[in-house]
């Protein structure tokens, strides 16, 4: 079931997500290793979000029921606000950034990484159960 793929995809993002804070983490710090493992994670959460528009936003945001589009509108206002706090994160921390204050990097990308955690919960709490239940639904008919 193509759902399926999604929530493994959100346990491969936490995974690179931890794989992050270790490069972060690492003494010494090698901005390169926390560059790649940035680059990473950017690309599979670029690759997830393509794959929940095609596989779960797109039947809700298409059906006639007002819970399903509330839903979907739900996650496209959160996608979006998520999509400028990544944004600003990455925006400000330059490995030039990185290299001043490892610190303050690693607190900001555990915050960041929380973030997405918590949204990937609502997601398999609600969203992606209320897309399974729109997909197995019979398309309805226009009467006419």
């Amino acid at each position: 079931m193509e759902l399926q793929q999604l929530y493994d995809e959100h346990r491969e993002l936490y995974r690179l997500g931890d794989e992050l804070v270790e490069a972060v983490a690492a003494e010494p710090l090698q901005v390169c290793a926390i560059v790649a493992a940035r680059r990473r994670l950017s690309q599979a959460v670029l690759r997830h979000m393509a794959h929940e528009a095609r596989i779960a936003l797109a039947p809700l945001t298409a059906s006639p029921d007002p819970a399903d589009q509330a839903i979907a509108r739900r996650y496209t206002s959160d996608l979006l606000a998520m999509r400028q706090e990544s944004s600003g994160h990455i925006g400000r921390w330059t490995t030039n950034a990185i290299e001043a204050d490892p610190a303050g990097y690693l607190a900001g990308t555990r915050r960041l990484l929380e973030r997405m955690k918590t949204r990937g919960d609502w997601e398999e709490a609600e969203f992606l159960p209320a897309a399974a239940h729109r997909l197995a639904r019979p398309a309805l008919r226009k009467a006419g």
